[in-house]
């Protein structure tokens, strides 16, 4: 299985890890996966990759950096000589727990696709097309689903929400998912 690990002390980036890790053991997110019609670019389908990345034995790190260029929107990348590390942009870490999650989820993918170089299922280097590639499309589900695991609803005044076990209390607020996750 794919997992990622983060020993820093930036919290975004630790809840992002942590949210990624979690995905990548739910069953629902690889059924999903499979569900996609068919990748660009790619060599294989769907239901395949999705066995692939439960399949692989990948242990990722991240690595904190500076880049060269401050405003550039560069936020991960990967090396193809070293693809068990996620190089995380110091200068754009600042961003939304599911953008983070990703862009995280984006580098598994290349490190699935090294972790198996018999198969493609990349995304080229053009700039434009790229929507429909395995690592753009699986990263956006990936945003998808932890942006909607952390959505925070407040609860209304009279609301008793004490027994209900998909909510959690957070400072006033509760936090549940919205009706079409609640079945996961």
């Amino acid at each position: 299985m794919v997992r990622i690990t983060y020993n820093g002390f930036n919290k975004n980036l630790r809840l992002a890890v942590n949210n990624v890790n979690n995905l990548l053991q739910q069953e629902y997110f690889y059924m999903s996966i499979q569900k996609h019609d068919t990748f660009d670019m790619s060599n294989i389908s769907p239901a395949q990759l999705a066995e692939l990345m439960r399949a692989a034995d990948v242990q990722i790190s991240v690595d904190l950096y500076y880049s060269l260029y401050p405003f550039g929107n560069v936020l991960a990348s990967d090396n193809a000589e070293a693809p068990n590390v996620i190089r995380v942009n110091k200068w754009n870490i600042n961003c939304s727990l599911a953008t983070l999650g990703n862009a995280l989820m984006h580098q598994c993918v290349h490190a699935v696709n090294a972790y198996f170089p018999q198969f493609s299922f990349g995304h080229g280097e053009e700039d434009a097309g790229k929507e429909n590639t395995a690592p753009f499309w699986i990263a956006q589900l990936a945003e998808r689903y932890i942006a909607a695991d952390n959505i925070i609803y407040e609860a209304l005044a009279d609301e008793d929400v004490s027994g209900l076990p998909f909510l959690h209390h957070f400072t006033g607020a509760a936090k549940k998912r919205p009706a079409h996750l609640a079945t996961r």
